[in-house]
This record gives C-alpha cells, structure tokens and sequence, in this order.
C-alpha cells in the first residue's frame, strides 16, 4: 500500500556491533541482491531503479559513535550533556554567540570529545580574522585544551585543516606554556607531542618557508625542546649517582692505638 513500502538502509559497525549511519528506500523487499560498493559508493538495484549513496569514515572509532543514537528531544540534562552528540548540537550556538569561555568549558566538561572539535576551536582562537583575541587568552585556551585526552593519530588527520601562519601561531603559544614555572609531566609531554603534530602536519611548508617569522618561531621551538632535552639528561645522570650511593661502603677505622698518626695541613 502507498506509504507502507518505505525501509531503510543500515551501515553496520561489524567491530561495535551498532548502526553507523541510516538512510530511507522506497522498498521493503530487497535481499541484498544487487548491492555495489564502487568508489566510496554504494549502488542498490531494485525495483527498476538505482539508488547510491556515499560511504566515508569507513574507521571510525568507538568515542565517534558515542551518542548516536541519543534522542536529542528529552529534557533530561543528565542525557543531553553525554556524548559527542549533545557537543555537535549545542557548539554552533555558541560559537555564533561569541562566548569562547562557554565553549570551551562545554569542551571540557565531557569525557569524550571528539578530535575534529577540538581542531574547528584551534582553527577559530587562531584565526585573526574572525576575533579579536590576545595571545595571553589564546594561552590559557590551549592550557584547558592540554587537558583532554585525544587520539594523536585522529588529531594528525585533523590538522590538515589549519594553515602555516595558524600553525606557527600555536608553536609559539606552546613555547610559552612550556616557559612556565610549573607543569604537570603529563601536560609538558602533550605540549611536546603537539608540537610534533603541527610541525609534522606543515612539514614542507617549514623546509621551504624562508621568512624571517617562521625561521624565528623554528628556532624558539628548537631552543626550547634542546632545554629540555638537557635538563632531563641531567636528571637521568642525578638519578644514576643517587641510585649508586648505597652500594658505596663508607666504614669508620675504630682503632684509635696506631704507632702512628698522619695529619694533613
């Protein structure tokens, strides 16, 4: 009858046993038979007619499929403010309304945040052109950013999104956190890591690149992972005399009669 034909279309994660993505056809009673997947599309013959559709992010992750399947109608704030969903419905909002400190406490205030997010809030604070923030704002963004933990080999395909200048942008507010006095080993390891990102995601724009800015920001970045690299070499050598100290025997002569006495001016 008219309106009850109508199915559905099910891309399955084999690996998380759930339904990735969904899409409506007109029939009900197609078997799987003349079912194509050709460059990224994938051809359904039935009923006289070719439907297609594309397929993309073909390994996505499991913190990528959280919140799926959340219906975003309830009420309930215990509901909407879990999983990557709630993330991609409220952030637009937010980002129109020029309120940076919510959005980067909507940010942090989830457990799974999704990588390609948090690069649109880097390429927005990085961007010039679309605000007016200062490079000490800018810093105490990307210090809440250190926080998150995310997939760097996700991050290394994200990246691609930001340019040179934005990237040499976040070298040097980098280079900055690390001149604090304080960190945490586990974000001091992040910042590093970060920075391999940006440097390896513009890796031949930097050989190439001969402005005096980028051979400045280069040179700063070197200066401070070779800092670095000196004051944990130092540690290493600290913590071999130390750990060698209680095989050295430092006994005390008791005898006090010798036939002799030696003394030292």
């Amino acid at each position: 009858k008219h309106g009850e034909d109508g199915g559905s279309l099910k891309i399955l994660s084999l690996q998380f046993q759930l339904v990735s993505s969904e899409a409506p056809l007109k029939t009900t009673i197609h078997k799987g038979r003349g079912l194509f997947y050709v460059s990224d599309y994938l051809l359904i013959v039935g009923g006289g007619r070719v439907a297609f559709g594309s397929i993309g992010e073909l390994d996505k992750q499991l913190d990528q499929y959280i919140g799926l399947g959340l219906n975003s109608s309830t009420n309930n704030p215990e509901v909407t403010n879990f999983g990557a969903l709630s993330l991609y419905q409220s952030l637009p909002g937010l980002y129109k309304s020029g309120d940076m400190n919510k959005v980067l406490d909507t940010l942090t205030s989830h457990h799974d945040v999704p990588e390609d997010l948090v690069i649109d809030f880097l390429d927005f604070i990085t961007d010039e052109a679309k605000n007016s923030l200062t490079n000490a704002d800018r810093k105490d963004y990307l210090k809440k950013i250190m926080e998150l933990e995310l997939s760097h080999r996700v991050l290394a395909g994200e990246m691609t999104r930001l340019n040179m200048q934005q990237g040499l942008l976040l070298v040097e507010l980098m280079c900055s956190i690390l001149e604090d006095a304080v960190l945490q080993p586990s974000i001091e390891n992040r910042l590093l890591s970060w920075l391999d990102l940006i440097l390896s995601s513009n890796y031949v724009h930097t050989v190439l690149a001969k402005d005096d800015r980028t051979e400045a920001v280069l040179d700063t970045a070197y200066e401070k992972v070779l800092k670095l690299e000196e004051q944990l070499e130092s540690a290493s050598n600290l913590v071999c005399v130390l750990e060698a100290l209680p095989a050295l025997n430092f006994t005390q002569d008791n005898e006090k009669n010798l036939p002799y006495s030696i003394q030292i001016k």
